[in-house]
């Protein structure tokens, strides 16, 4: 709730006939989350439901990771976002933590996040907090943030 559905993203990707990947929570204690294929719409809602009611790809062999495919473009969910491309997720770091194994893997798809108008925050005014999304060392800026109908 509150964040922008992705589903319309997801239908024109398999309509383009690009490789569509999803994440899956490997490790909550160590922020480990895989991005796992996806096939289809149909593949998707056939998914079981992660402990957070999102559906999560299956543990099966004939899907493959991102981190071993050639990625172009992460879209990445959060709850709130800057105008400095800054994401505020829910706090777990699953999507720093991934954007990280990637870039050591030598990867760099641009990351675009998707939000609706209510999540994109004005810029902050106070000292020491440049942007409206608080940032520690290890959060990852994105290179855009699209907002429902604007950018």
């Amino acid at each position: 709730p509150g964040e922008l559905d992705t589903a319309p993203i997801l239908e024109a990707a398999f309509a383009a006939n690009k490789r569509v990947f999803l994440p899956r929570v490997e490790d909550v204690k160590a922020r480990d989350m895989a991005m796992v294929e996806a096939f289809s719409m149909a593949d998707i809602e056939a998914f079981p439901r992660s402990n957070w009611g999102i559906a999560e790809p299956p543990r099966d062999d004939n899907r493959e990771d991102a981190l071993d495919a050639r990625v172009d473009l992460v879209v990445v969910p959060g709850v709130a976002f800057d105008a400095e491309n800054g994401r505020l997720g829910h706090g777990a770091g699953f999507y720093d933590t991934w954007f990280a194994a990637l870039a050591a893997g030598g990867a760099a798809p641009a990351r675009v996040g998707v939000a609706l108008a209510d999540q994109l925050l004005p810029n902050s005014k106070i000292p020491d907090c440049p942007a409206a999304v608080p940032r520690e060392a290890h959060d990852e800026v994105l290179d855009a943030v699209v907002v429902a109908k604007r950018t």
